[in-house]
């Protein structure tokens, strides 16, 4: 009769109940490397929520920008319309200088605004 390495080791594990031991450390073992894959999968999750909002945001941004620059542009067709008005009823010297567009309204300007209202 020949002895078998397989057959020697079955008998070993089965006799002992070193096999029932050994399933639950390999399904153990399995489990946690499941519960650190689910913690990946769902820090994975969280990193493309919180990237698809930020280009929902941005979206948004890009959307509120050009609808500004949109307006801007009307805005100034607009006044441009105007003082051609003006000027064609010979009423040049009513229309006021452009102001320049740093100028226009900055922080500053609304403070100093507000510190003169005060002082009234």
């Amino acid at each position: 009769m020949e002895i078998n390495a397989t057959t020697v080791l079955v008998a070993v594990l089965g006799g002992g109940g070193l096999g029932a031991i050994l399933r639950e450390i390999i399904s153990g073992i399995g489990k946690i490397a499941r519960g650190v894959s689910l913690k990946e999968s769902s820090r994975r999750v969280d990193l493309v929520t919180e990237r698809d909002d930020a280009l929902r945001r941005a979206g948004h941004l890009s959307d509120e920008r050009d609808r500004e620059g949109r307006n801007r542009r009307l805005l100034f067709l607009h006044t441009a319309h105007l003082e051609s008005i003006l000027i064609r009823e010979g009423l040049r010297d009513k229309i006021p200088p452009t102001p320049k567009l740093e100028d226009a309204i900055t922080p500053a300007h609304l403070r100093k605004a507000r510190e003169a209202k005060n002082d009234y």
